[in-house]
């Protein structure tokens, strides 16, 4: 009775108590993180090697085993599976709840440490990952343009994925699609056997020309200045003017016995967007941080309106992780149609709401997505000649 005629007798000091719980718990509700699924961790640790162009029978054999054997000796291990594919080993160690994953992590690469000597020499070195499902991404882009893939790709990653990656919660952005630069020397076998030649001498040639060397330093004075050689190739010119070996006081060069091809990489995977080539983007958010907000600002910053010119290209956002449904945009686009460019040479202006009727150019059509053979009806400059209207 004496706890229930208390708050009747001080109706006021009841009010502002009740009062401040519930401003305490709005403020906490405010602050609430929002995530897709709970923190939970799993008690496995995978461990994933790589074989490049190794089979799943040779894989099994040499390297999934050899890790089984290991791992089987690490305190606490209730079971071991493996998966074995095309130049790919994954071997999952699965602990009991409660186990300390740090210590196993240490235990499992201490044994891996141990069983390197039984893998091959050329193997690239076992990870240890842990299942996490933070890591999984909250949001995934997809990016499609006319441009070249390979040119897409390159812009990607230099003027997009740093942009997101400054976002406030995002702890790493990946990139998928596209087409990556890699320089083909393809080497022709007749010139090859007629010098007398071998791949590896191709191969040490490139791998002593292709480094910056660390010369000291050089005292001038009071001051000293860090003295290098640079010696990494930055064009196919430079690789072509390698020089292999000599024969009767003549140097060999790569051009003499292959051809320098400035390619891509082989495709193993493709990213098609309405049946366009296009770049998948997928942005995964720190522990802790939350979902929604951290979703919300990476869309701000991809359609930016103090800056609707920052990517010259189309892109939409295809499919969210988040609880609120992700957006399409097409901002970017609708304001590339409107920037006029204008003719340094004649004073001619391309409206990209007119085209160019004379060339075939439908309305709508943007300065960028012009034909790289397309030249100004009026005095003939081509693009290159042209700048932006003010």
């Amino acid at each position: 009775m004496n706890t229930a005629k208390g708050p009747v007798q001080r109706p006021v000091l009841t009010s502002v108590i009740f009062l401040i719980i519930i401003i305490l718990g709005l403020v906490s509700l405010s602050r609430l993180s929002i995530d897709l699924m709970p923190e939970i961790t799993y008690p496995t640790i995978s461990v994933v090697t790589n074989y490049g162009n190794v089979g799943p029978q040779e894989m099994e054999e040499l390297v999934t085993r050899p890790i089984e054997e290991a791992l089987a000796a690490v305190p606490g291990v209730e079971e071991i599976t493996s998966t074995s594919a095309e130049g790919r080993s994954m071997v999952r160690v699965a602990f009991g709840w409660g186990t300390d994953l740090d210590v196993a992590a240490n235990d499992i690469r201490d044994r891996i440490d141990r069983a390197l000597g039984r893998l091959p020499e050329d193997i690239e070195r076992p990870m240890i990952r842990k299942f996490d499902l933070s890591a999984f991404p909250i949001l995934i882009t997809g990016v499609s343009s006319s441009m070249n893939p390979l040119d897409l790709r390159q812009l990607v990653e230099d003027q997009v994925k740093y942009r997101l990656e400054r976002v406030p919660g995002v702890a790493a952005v990946d990139i998928w699609g596209g087409l990556m630069r890699e320089i083909h020397i393809d080497l022709r076998a007749a010139q090859l056997k007629a010098l007398g030649l071998s791949t590896e001498n191709i191969l040490a040639a490139l791998r002593n020309e292709n480094r910056n060397i660390p010369a000291g330093l050089y005292e001038k004075g009071n001051s000293e200045v860090l003295v290098r050689t640079q010696g990494e190739f930055s064009s196919l010119e430079e690789i072509e003017n390698t020089v292999v070996t000599m024969r009767q006081g003549t140097p060999i060069q790569i051009r003499d016995v292959a051809d320098v091809v400035d390619s891509w990489e082989e495709v193993r995977q493709l990213v098609r967007i309405d049946g366009k080539p296009g770049v998948r983007i997928s942005v995964s958010k720190q522990s802790g941080a939350n979902t929604v907000t951290v979703a919300d600002a990476v869309n701000a910053e991809i359609v930016n309106d103090e800056d609707p010119m920052t990517y010259a290209f189309y892109h939409e956002v295809k499919r969210g992780t988040t609880p609120q449904s992700a957006p399409t945009y097409s901002k970017v686009e609708e304001e590339r149609q409107k920037v006029k460019y204008r003719c340094t040479i004649c004073n001619y202006i391309y409206d990209p709401e007119k085209g160019d009727p004379n060339s075939g150019v439908k309305p709508g059509t943007p300065f960028e997505n012009l034909p790289e053979d397309w030249v100004c009806p009026i005095c003939g400059a081509t693009k290159d000649q042209f700048e932006k209207a003010e």
